[in-house]
């Protein structure tokens, strides 16, 4: 769940204006960190869950679309969290080759038939 989540919003923001997406702070701006995800699933390895996450990126939103995404590890309150920054994309962006998704506010919506088509024809022509 939260991978795909994490996916919809890297999507939605290369599709919109870019934006930056902090993996490891809740929707109320609390620090909660990483570390239970880095112990669970990659052995407490930073190198892991970063090679993790770039691997998501690349098989579900696409390997062309990594010049638009950059991602650090950095540490907020003593808590380390994953910093990714996307630019605005110059090119459509589909989650898994099908689903598409902007960014508006604070929400990722998910567009579907005529809504993708209006929106990509003003946004990327």
């Amino acid at each position: 769940y939260i991978e795909l989540s994490v996916l919809k919003t890297i999507a939605g923001f290369l599709n919109s204006d870019g934006g930056d997406l902090l993996i490891g702070v809740d929707d109320q701006n609390n620090v909660l960190g990483i570390q239970n995800e880095l112990d669970l699933l990659h052995k407490s390895s930073t190198d892991k869950m970063q090679l993790h996450l770039k691997n998501l990126i690349k098989d579900n939103i696409g390997s062309i679309f990594t010049n638009f995404i950059h991602t650090e590890l950095t540490k907020v309150d003593d808590q380390e969290i994953i910093y990714v920054k996307c630019d605005k994309s110059d090119k459509e962006v589909f989650v898994k080759g099908k689903d598409f998704y902007i960014r508006s506010g604070p929400s990722t919506d998910k567009l579907e038939g005529s809504e993708v088509l209006d929106y990509t024809k003003s946004r990327f022509n």
